[in-house]
């Protein structure tokens, strides 16, 4: 296993959202590989904000549907 990570290296990636700068190790690389996903283009904190944003407006339009 730790012969594939050394095809890979760490990787500094500019967050598209905020602009600063994150890194994705070799073994991170390996499970975006694996599962088939995306390197991430936003920053964790960014990617928590976004993903409570989503849950937070999921929320309200259930609350919406039910107040009717």
């Amino acid at each position: 296993m730790e012969d594939k990570l050394l095809a890979f290296r760490f990787l500094t990636i500019q967050c598209r959202s905020c602009g600063c700068d994150f890194i994705i190790s070799p073994t991170e690389q390996e499970w975006f590989l694996k599962t088939r996903l995306s390197i991430p283009s936003h920053c964790p904190v960014c990617r928590q904000e976004r993903k409570l944003a989503k849950q937070q407006a999921t929320q309200g339009q259930g609350g919406e549907r039910d107040g009717s």
